[in-house]
């Protein structure tokens, strides 16, 4: 098992349950090792439509409308996702 350290920010601090805060989420989430992306937001109970722009140890992995980039968590610890802002 893998532990990600996951940050939400803005309105997706709610998929944080009670980890949440006003603005944003720090979550801790248990994954077998080699667990991909989409098991991650299984866990969080996010649809992938929800997420905006994601980081994974920094790096941009993923964008609205470009979608994922190919990840794997195994070797990352930590993951940021950002709601898009739509004007």
């Amino acid at each position: 098992m893998i532990t990600i350290d996951t940050w939400l920010y803005g309105e997706l601090a709610s998929y944080a349950g009670e980890d949440a805060q006003p603005g944003f989420a720090r979550r801790q989430v248990e994954l077998p090792e080699g667990a991909t992306m989409q098991q991650l937001l299984e866990e969080l109970n996010m649809p992938t439509e929800a997420r905006g722009i994601t980081f994974i140890n920094g790096n941009l992995s993923a964008m609205p409308g470009i979608g994922w980039l190919s990840f794997i968590c195994a070797p990352c610890g930590l993951i940021s996702i950002d709601r898009a802002r739509r004007f």
